[in-house]
């Protein structure tokens, strides 16, 4: 990403050749300077946004992750619904699948951990973070009930958390 912009509105962000245009959390067209407007994924809400040194992502509330080039807008193949993305400016990339674990992505996605919790009921919100070998996943409900666990040695260590 070259740079973002506020403009009547509207958020606009350059992508060297182009760039992407944003209204109302929806990403309503790609354009590049010297080609007709370019989108290869439909409009979207965005969830959540992380980049890395070399990528972009964004997360969509639908649960599917686009990859941002300087060219286009793409939907990225996932094993399942996206819940949570981590990337840090090393080049790691992360994100937590529905009911499937956290998953680093290299060439492909590669399974890291089996999430600690089998299901959450109602609306909840899922946090991913990293640093060395350690990975931090939080849970939290509408409800109030969070939970929080931090992997140590491929195993994770749920850490109690005081009541509110």
């Amino acid at each position: 990403m070259t740079g973002v912009a506020f403009h009547s509105g509207k958020l606009y962000v350059g992508l060297g050749r182009g760039l992407i245009e944003v209204q109302n959390g929806v990403a309503t067209r790609m354009f590049e300077w010297d080609k007709e407007d370019k989108c290869d994924a439909e409009k979207f809400l965005t969830e959540d946004a992380v980049a890395t040194r070399a990528n972009a992502y964004i997360r969509t509330k639908a649960g599917d992750l686009l990859g941002i080039s300087e060219t286009n807008v793409v939907k990225i193949k996932t094993p399942g619904p996206v819940e949570a993305m981590f990337g840090a400016e090393s080049g790691r990339s992360m994100a937590v699948f529905q009911g499937l674990g956290v998953f680093e992505l290299r060439d492909q996605w590669s399974e890291v951990l089996k999430l600690p919790y089998t299901r959450v009921d109602g609306q909840y919100h899922v946090l991913l973070a990293a640093y060395g070998g350690e990975i931090a996943l939080a849970v939290y409900g509408f409800s109030g009930a969070s939970s929080l666990w931090v992997s140590q040695n491929q195993t994770w260590r749920e850490i109690p958390l005081p009541s509110r």
